[in-house]
Parts: C-alpha cells; structure tokens; sequence
C-alpha cells in the first residue's frame, strides 16, 4: 500500500522542462517584444502582452506544465492576449457608443417625478409590510451582495438563503400588487 502512494505522489509532482526559464527570457525575450510591437504598433502595450506571456511561461513552469517548445509557446500566448486585447477593446468602444447615443432626460418631467415617487412609495410600504428577515435578505439582494455572501451574513446554507429569497420576493410582489410589480421589473 505505501508503494502506490509514493508512486501516487511522484506522479504529482511538478515535472521540470529541459530548458532553462532564465536562459530561456533572456533569449527570447528582446524578439518577442519586437515581434509584440510589430503587431500592436505600440511599444507599452507591446511590452505588457510580452511581460504577461512571459509570467505565464513561468506560472506553467511551476505547475509542472512547462512548454517542449517555449518560444513558439510564448507567441502562441501572445497572439492570444493580443486579440483577447482588441476583443476587449471592441465590446468597451461598443458600449461607450451604446452610452453615446442614449437620450439623456436632464431633468425629468413632472409627471414622470411623480410617477416615480409614487413607485418608490408604494416599495417602502410593501417593504414595511415584510417580516425582518425577508426586508433584510431583499435588500442585501438589491444592493448586488451574492448569495453566498448574504447566506454567511443570514447563518443559512446558500440554498436555504436562495429560498427565503425567492419566497420573500413573492411576498414583496403579493405586497406591491399588479400595477406596481410591473413599474418595478
């Protein structure tokens, strides 16, 4: 029995690539940037993806998962962090767009400022009208504390928080009624 758990532990143990990680940034590193550069056409960011690819190489040296071929492994890595880059780029542009064309209501209307009292009015009382318990978990909830977080604060198992949630939003939407629930949602 000790047999296999030494060979069970050997067969874990972090396997060490024939290469050297120092020799190996050291040599590769100066083409890499330039490589880097010659497709983003920006040194800093050229300098960042290669400084990333490299902590990568040595993350993997470290868990045993060390590349056979590291410079090709190093480019690989940063074409992927380089359109990972402009993917993300893309979407942030998008959304500035997005935020760009949305009317902007500088100051809303009267009876928009009243509808809107009014909605927040009739929140606070069906709010009120809960028990402590369902107040407190719905406000956690709307304040975008996870669920995990709120079933520590409340002593309950994640599920047993899940479903006092679901329960007292149902309470909360019996409580507001249907003109209101649909204002909220």
């Amino acid at each position: 029995m000790a047999e296999q758990t030494w060979a069970h532990r050997d067969a874990e143990a972090p396997v060490r690539p024939s290469w050297d990680i120092d020799a190996v940034v050291e040599q590769e590193r100066p083409a890499l940037l330039g490589w880097i550069t010659g497709m983003t056409r920006d040194r800093e960011t050229a300098e960042d993806v290669a400084q990333e690819a490299l902590v990568r190489l040595w993350m993997a040296v470290e868990a045993g998962r060390g590349p056979d071929n590291p410079a090709a492994w190093l480019r690989r890595v940063s074409v992927n962090l380089v359109v990972s880059g402009v993917r993300h780029a893309a979407v942030a542009r998008r959304v500035e767009e997005a935020e760009a064309l949305r009317p902007r209501d500088a100051v809303p209307s009267v009876e928009a400022a009243a509808i809107a009292h009014e909605r927040d009015e009739s929140i606070r009382r069906a709010l009120a009208g809960l028990a402590p318990a369902d107040r407190e978990v719905i406000v956690l909830a709307a304040h975008g504390v996870p669920r995990a977080r709120i079933a520590t604060h409340l002593g309950r198992s994640e599920p047993a928080a899940r479903t006092l949630l679901c329960r007292a939003r149902a309470r909360l939407r019996k409580n507001l009624g249907p003109d209101v629930v649909g204002l909220v949602a």
